[in-house]
């Protein structure tokens, strides 16, 4: 798995694509402490008003806080509202 990583990331390199896009790596955008979009997700794990668990391919992204709202949820985005007080993550 560690070479087929390494060739990907030599090919991004080598043709200059996106790393993120040619790597499954999430891209996280916080906007203040009220917005949040998460792009090349891969599924919502755990929903509730005070936390939200999201699956990526280097792990899970979690969000913990108040009243949240999930404002878009496609294929790979997910975009959430509400009062941020923690984001941390969960490496696989």
């Amino acid at each position: 798995m560690k070479k087929i990583t390494e060739l990907k990331a030599s090919l991004a390199e080598l043709f200059d694509l996106p790393r993120d896009v040619i790597l499954n790596r999430p891209n996280i955008y916080l906007l203040a402490n009220s917005n949040l979009v998460v792009e090349n997700h891969r599924g919502l794990i755990k929903y509730s008003l005070t936390e939200i668990v999201i699956r990526t391919h280097q792990g899970r992204v979690v969000i913990k806080g108040n009243q949240f709202a999930i404002k878009v949820i496609k294929k790979d985005v997910i975009a959430i509202t509400g009062q941020i007080k923690e984001l941390s993550f969960e490496l696989s």
